[in-house]
């Protein structure tokens, strides 16, 4: 039995190690009839964009539809994120 809730455990740990890796991807440009520099895109079809492939589609379509200076911001919300988030705060 406990060799079971161990295994249990493990696989626990396991899996919350996968989730430390996560990457999300932004998309920041200038919007059509404006100059400045914006957050276009950061979630598509309800979800945050976690595929580098589908945020480059996407950056297409913005780009096709008069946005300019497009670009993809990879931000990796795993290991380290929040330590490196509170450095930047101090």
């Amino acid at each position: 039995m406990l060799g079971l809730f161990v295994l249990v455990i493990v696989s626990l740990y396991i899996e919350s190690l996968k989730q430390l890796s996560i990457m999300e991807f932004v998309i920041w440009g200038i919007a059509p009839q404006t100059t400045v520099e914006q957050l276009l895109l950061v979630n598509y079809q309800g979800n945050k964009i976690t595929d580098h492939q589908v945020a480059e589609r996407l950056l297409k379509i913005l780009t096709d539809k008069g946005c300019t200076n497009c670009r993809i911001q990879s931000i990796n919300l795993g290991n380290g994120f929040i330590q490196d988030f509170k450095q930047a705060i101090q």
